[in-house]
């Protein structure tokens, strides 16, 4: 409970604007995990690029508005997005295992939580499996 409280506290902290420190243009951001390393700082969907897959754009959708906060600094214990080296034990468990993880919730060897969907009971089986999945594309 304690890290799901920290990574709530970190989404509320990254909620708020910067002070005095203005995005850079989308142009000027790298959009592409550096080879063999996540991307540097905290991960935005902007910063990811758009699939083809009509599955995982809706992924795409569902990580911005709800994964995003723990996953894209990788807070309270979770995978950082792109980070390949911290998703590769969890891809190899297979994808089925990643879904009932999201779905249940989870309480790693190390006392890390992943909350039941994601904290967000208002999202249907079909949005945590693209979530899952587009995580999954965007870290191998």
């Amino acid at each position: 409970m304690k890290n799901f409280r920290a990574c709530l506290i970190m989404a509320a902290a990254l909620a708020l604007p910067a002070c005095g420190e203005a995005p850079k243009p989308e142009a000027e951001q790298e959009n592409k995990a550096p080879e063999g390393g996540p991307l540097e700082g905290y991960v935005t969907v902007d910063r990811l690029p758009m699939p083809n897959d009509p599955h995982l754009v809706e992924g795409r959708e569902v990580w911005a508005g709800t994964c995003q906060a723990c996953h894209g600094l990788g807070e309270a214990g979770s995978p950082k997005i792109t980070d390949k080296a911290a998703w590769a034990p969890r891809i190899a468990q297979g994808i089925e295992t990643l879904h009932e993880h999201a779905l249940q919730g989870f309480i790693g060897p190390e006392g890390t939580m992943m909350p039941e969907r994601g904290g967000n009971l208002a999202l249907s089986d079909q949005q945590i499996f693209a979530a899952v999945d587009f995580m999954v594309a965007n870290s191998r």
